[in-house]
């Protein structure tokens, strides 16, 4: 049935039309037109006191000769085509458009990224030492060998006997728990062959092919290992003598005593530095040029930590480095703070400028490469996607590509989400549900998902409904 209040209200909107002379008709052959004929066809009621309003409802529940309503069940099927033809676009939207959108949209923001931010500022890399280099008890080893003199101690097979891998790591085992838990966390960071290799080169002249490629951090990084790890293979060697030794105790006690001497003084030299950095705040272990963003700013950790807690800014730093300064400490920092924000808010917006002007293109150029990767990936025998020839889609995706156009405003998600649907789902209403759920969500941010949805859902049925009527402006 039709209820009054509906009925009064249309009335109402019908009137005034009417003044301005505009009419409403529904379109021959639709399902609008059959429920109004449903409502209408039979015969009205006389009673000359009964509005307009009241005539239609009592009509609406009007019963044929076999006791059916017509208009109740010319509704009930309209809602059944309605419901079915709105919830195909919305399971179709749901549940395979909106995936391959978000899937694009992460691989576009990666590519832009790349392409816009990569090599934009310095990146800021605190260098620590390994647990082992603050453990007390390795410095109370490591502290008798402070004055030593540098000297090269002897390497030969002929001293020192062959051990593979695993016996290596049980021979530097003190059986002192946190130290052997540190030197464990040490070679966990390490290469699997690491070990062996440093046994090889460093006791029995025997060098492994040169690692190529590293940087100085890492190339520090493994020198302190060797350090600490030649010094525990020594002094296991002094306090227990290994079988398979072919020269006089003597002399492999001096080859060993030497070894551990040198170790140990390159292990108390690491610890020493560390610990004068941080007593003289030296913060830069190397800063680069200012147009080299490909090499990291090095910093020692405990004093750039430090440095942050009382309330200095990675950007302070950065504008240092792009200012040209070589070795700027803390205090430094803070008094030129200023100034260091300045360098860096200014390298900031000229790069924001520049990603401006380089966006659009970027957009164009990666979303064109995404399609025509997924296209020539996409099973052609899946037709919830491949609804055309691929030849067709590669075509198609080209010509949306080039005809969308892309504004500074507009959000990645936006742009794919435009492009996807024009591309491979032309034959559906996917776009006009999806801009509708987003522009809804946007208008009122409190909204749910779900909620959003309905609303987009209630635009649909709307949109179908109105498309069934006819409007008519009449000359006065």
């Amino acid at each position: 049935m039709l209820h009054r209040h509906v009925l009064d209200a249309s009335i109402t909107t019908a009137t005034l039309n009417a003044d301005a002379n505009v009419t409403f008709t529904p379109k021959p052959a639709t399902p609008l037109v059959e429920l109004i004929q449903a409502g209408t066809s039979l015969v009205s009621p006389s009673d000359d006191s009964m509005s307009l309003s009241e005539t239609i409802s009592a009509n609406s529940m009007l019963k044929d000769a076999g006791g059916t309503i017509p208009h109740d069940l010319a509704m009930e099927e309209i809602v059944a085509l309605a419901a079915d033809t709105v919830s195909g676009m919305l399971n179709i939207t749901r549940n395979v458009v909106r995936p391959i959108i978000l899937d694009q949209v992460e691989m576009l923001d990666a590519y832009l990224d790349e392409e816009l931010n990569h090599g934009h500022r310095h990146e800021i890399l605190p260098v620590f030492l390994e647990d082992a280099f603050s453990n007390a008890s390795i410095v109370a080893l490591v502290e008798k060998y402070a004055e030593t003199a540098v000297a090269t101690p002897p390497m030969s097979s002929a001293i020192f006997p062959d051990y593979d891998g695993g016996q290596l790591r049980e021979l530097i085992k003190t059986g002192i728990t946190r130290i052997d838990n540190d030197i464990d966390t040490l070679l966990t960071d390490l290469a699997p062959e690491f070990l062996f290799e440093l046994y090889q080169g460093t006791f029995r002249a025997q060098l492994a092919p040169s690692r190529v490629g590293l940087d100085e951090q890492a190339k520090a990084r493994l020198d302190r290992a060797r350090a600490i790890l030649s010094f525990f293979i020594a002094k296991r060697f002094y306090e227990d003598t290994p079988e398979g030794v072919s020269v006089s105790l003597p002399e492999f006690k001096e080859a060993v005593s030497m070894h551990l001497s040198q170790a140990g003084r390159r292990v108390y030299r690491v610890i020493a530095q560390r610990e004068a950095f941080v007593r003289q705040q030296r913060l830069i272990l190397d800063m680069p040029q200012a147009s080299n963003t490909e090499k990291p700013i090095l910093v020692v950790g405990e004093v750039y930590n430090q440095y942050l807690k009382d309330g200095g800014k990675p950007e302070w730093l950065m504008g240092a480095c792009l200012a040209g300064e070589r070795m700027p400490s803390p205090n430094t920092l803070n008094s030129e703070a200023e100034t260091f924000q300045r360098m860096y808010d200014r390298a900031e917006r000229l790069h924001k400028a520049q990603n401006t002007a380089k966006r659009n293109s970027a957009m164009a150029v990666g979303m064109r490469k995404q399609l025509l990767a997924y296209i020539s990936a996409v099973d052609e025998d899946d037709k919830s996607i491949v609804i055309d020839p691929k030849d067709t889609l590669r075509a198609r995706a080209l010509d949306v590509v080039a005809a969308t156009p892309i504004s500074a405003s507009l959000t990645t998600y936006q742009y794919v989400r435009t492009v996807v649907c024009k591309v491979f789902f032309p034959h559906t209403q996917a776009l006009r549900i999806l801009s509708d759920i987003d522009a809804h969500a946007q208008n009122n941010p409190s909204l749910s998902p779900r909620e959003a949805a309905t609303l987009a859902t209630i635009d649909l049925v709307c949109e179908w409904a109105a498309s069934q009527i006819d409007v008519t402006r009449n000359a006065r």
